[in-house]
């Protein structure tokens, strides 16, 4: 069957996705053995989580109250621009985790252990992350093609995250601040409150896949439907990374990368992903940047 990268059909994409699907998995075994090599972590690193199930209820109820009250605000105020849009989610993780880390010192541990935020071999933790990444980027190619067309073979069309259209549009001279935002300060939000808060205090109760996997659902649900699968894979590699090497700097690493991609393919390489999804803007657009 000729591959035509100008107007692929559903049937190459889906060929084409699920070869990159394969070889992704086959490779993660090869992926922990280096994650493993490159940041060891020690057993005696292991802090157990100082939060009770009220501690936790309280903290998501808390993020939930703010997202409510965030989105009753921007929908009062109305059309307002995609960066403020982008910090108001951002303060909302940021408030949560706040209340995070001060429940945290009540109990008496400190923050740093906690959250895994020890200084000593994050840049190898990082290190770590950014090389699994790289390493499993087939496998997250595969599921950013396949996942559109299990919609379309139940008839339902998938539209554009509002957000993906924002920030293709958005002005040159508004692009660095997108940046800092989405690539730094958002992922660093997101891990601590993700891998930092929920994943940790799961492992109360969990076994730490399990708390990696329950994670990974509530993460992939905040993103969307239409981007579930993607993202989903992505998170379990962000939790498995910040497990394997005790290090939050893992996690960050991988999620800033993957966000910096998405920014690339939404202005520097629109038409990049054409062949994996059949049609523009690019290959993560769907995705909208973990």
């Amino acid at each position: 069957m000729p591959l035509d990268p100008e107007t692929p059909t559903a049937a190459q994409r889906a060929l084409a996705g699920g070869v990159f699907l394969v070889v992704g998995l086959a490779l993660v075994p090869i992926a922990r053995t280096l994650v493993a090599r490159i940041a060891p972590r020690a057993e005696d690193e292991r802090v157990p989580s100082p939060w009770e199930a009220t501690d936790v209820a309280a903290v998501i109820l808390g993020a939930f109250l703010c997202m409510w009250s965030a989105a009753l605000v921007l929908g009062a105020v109305g059309d307002l621009s995609i960066l403020v849009q982008l910090l108001g989610s951002i303060a909302t993780l940021a408030g949560a985790v706040l209340l995070a880390m001060a429940l945290v010192r009540r109990a008496g541990a400190r923050v740093r252990d906690v959250f895994a935020l020890e200084p000593a071999g994050s840049g190898r933790a990082a290190l770590a992350g950014a090389v699994a990444y790289l390493l499993l980027l087939p496998g997250f190619l595969g599921a950013a093609a396949l996942w559109p067309l299990v919609f379309q073979g139940v008839g339902v069309e998938i539209a554009e995250q509002p957000v993906v259209g924002a920030m293709r549009a958005l002005a040159e001279d508004q692009r660095p601040t997108a940046l800092f935002l989405g690539v730094i300060v958002g992922p660093l939000c997101e891990e601590l409150f993700f891998r930092g808060f929920l994943q940790r205090a799961l492992q109360r109760w969990l076994a730490p896949s399990g708390a990696i996997h329950v994670a990974s659902l509530a993460f992939a649900g905040l993103h969307g439907l239409d981007a579930f699968l993607p993202i989903f894979l992505l998170s379990l590699l962000l939790g498995s990374v910040a497990h394997a090497t005790g290090r939050l700097s893992a996690s960050f690493a991988v999620h800033a990368l993957f966000n910096a991609q998405t920014f690339f393919f939404l202005w520097a390489a629109p038409e990049a992903g054409r062949f994996l999804e059949g049609a523009p803007p690019g290959l993560w657009s769907r995705c909208g940047g973990g």
